[in-house]
């Protein structure tokens, strides 16, 4: 926004913001004027938005003459994340661990603030990992992104986990005719098609 002493006189001007001075900032150095006749001041007004919305202010410019009211008008850049709608993990043991890789990516035209950031039209690979301590179906959104600017995505996980299962190699053991005071060894094999404890 620029300012100019349009009068014949020396002019002092004193700048101020009104309203939605919690988004909008005046430099230092353009907060206490004094303008020549026809000279201009380049005034430099901040917008800090943590969200995704429309904002209004009012910039006061007062003078000895009287008061010039300027309206602040600006919207925060959309930053727009795109992820997979959900997530199915594998069929898991109790105790053991699966791992699933997707894709988030920045499908708008500003930077996104990840631990880092991550520029228009990139992406990167996030890994998502599924340990369950019981078996069942487990679901639900239980990953969200969210960036400086608002903009938040989930991510709809599915999962289901079994076991322990254990099998047996026979479910009779025969050990014939052993004599008295002898003893007879007989191998019981033991297979855990899933993570158990024994």
């Amino acid at each position: 926004m620029v300012v100019e002493n349009v009068g014949s006189k020396m002019q002092k001007a004193e700048l101020k913001i009104s309203k939605g001075a919690e988004v909008f900032s005046l430099a230092a150095t353009s907060k206490q004027l004094t303008l020549a006749p026809g000279m201009r001041h380049s005034c430099k007004v901040k917008l800090l938005s943590e969200k995704r919305q429309a904002h209004q202010g009012s910039l006061d410019i007062a003078t000895p003459q009287g008061m010039i009211q300027v309206q602040l008008v600006a919207t925060a850049p959309l930053t727009c994340l795109q992820v997979p709608h959900s997530l199915l993990c594998p069929l898991t043991a109790v105790g053991a661990t699966s791992h699933l890789h997707f894709i988030v990516k920045n499908i708008g035209r500003e930077a996104a603030k990840i631990q880092g950031t991550l520029g228009p039209s990139s992406s990167l690979i996030l890994q998502a990992i599924f340990k369950p301590t019981v078996p069942g179906c487990f679901e639900g959104n239980q990953f969200a992104l969210a960036v400086t600017g608002g903009n938040k995505v989930t991510l709809h996980l599915k999962g289901s986990a079994c076991g322990p299962e254990i099998l047996f190699s026979a479910s009779t053991f025969s050990f014939g005719s052993v004599p008295l005071d002898g003893s007879e060894i007989r191998t019981l094999q033991v297979n855990a098609q899933t993570l158990a404890r024994m």
